[in-house]
């Protein structure tokens, strides 16, 4: 029999946090809650895992990629740089370089929040986007992100994804917590749609219809009719709970 191919799909980028917040380990999966399983089965240090966050990304790649700037830049604890029977790239950055891209990147942040670019109820551009914004690399963005997040300049809200810190305590908020307050900023009590919605904040579709159907099973969304006319099979509308009747 042949081996397996490999999977190019939606691919979990995850991170397991001990109860002090401490990044215990970084991993990749298509199907994350099966990994965990495994990590529960054959991983020593698994009882000390507290909380999990999770980033998915539509291509493989593109998990492994942010996989390796994790592993570098935050260190997990349990996770080493180059795993057993893996040669060692020899065009790695040198640590000089990124920590210097690192501190142009945070001071320019810095500056962009205290402009009001970036501000605390949105979470920040993904890691890409801001690196097109300094026009530095991803590196660079995530080790000023990690230092930022030391400073308590920036607040982890989900998965790799960061907030500017604020007197309120977003330790628990996730994903689907900030997405309900972009469509009660956006949408009110208006029906709106995946394609709407990534227009109105740049959500991946994949994300987006992934937290819609959460939070509809949650009860904090509701799926509702096609308008008459609407275009597109499989085009569905959401809008926020109805308001409850006065007694």
């Amino acid at each position: 029999m042949g081996s397996t191919a490999p999977f190019h799909g939606p691919t979990c980028l995850y991170r397991l946090f001990d109860k002090n917040s401490t990044l215990l380990y970084v991993g990749i999966s298509n199907t994350p809650k099966e990994r965990w399983k495994q990590h529960a089965a054959d991983k020593p240090w698994w009882p000390l895992v507290a909380t999990r966050g999770e980033e998915w990304y539509l291509e493989r790649r593109d998990a492994e990629k942010a996989e390796r700037v994790a592993r570098e830049v935050e260190k997990p604890r349990f996770n080493s740089i180059t795993p057993a029977g893996e040669t060692e790239s020899n065009d790695r950055i040198p640590k000089e370089e990124i920590e210097a891209a690192g501190r142009r990147v945070a001071e320019r942040l810095a500056e962009d929040i205290e402009a009001g670019i970036f501000t605390s109820d949105k979470l920040l551009p993904s890691r890409p986007i801001l690196a097109a914004r300094y026009d530095e690399s991803e590196w660079a963005v995530a080790t000023a992100l990690w230092h930022l997040e030391r400073q308590k300049v920036l607040t982890r809200a989900t998965g790799n994804r960061h907030i500017v810190a604020s007197g309120e305590n977003f330790t628990d908020i996730t994903s689907r917590d900030l997405m309900l307050r972009e469509i009660q900023r956006h949408f009110h009590n208006n029906p709106f749609t995946c394609a709407d919605l990534h227009t109105a904040t740049g959500r991946s579709n994949y994300v987006i219809r992934l937290n819609a159907e959460r939070l509809v099973d949650e009860g904090r969304l509701r799926e509702v009719p096609r308008p008459a006319g609407t275009v597109g099979r499989y085009v569905r509308h959401w809008a926020l709970p109805a308001p409850r009747a006065e007694a």
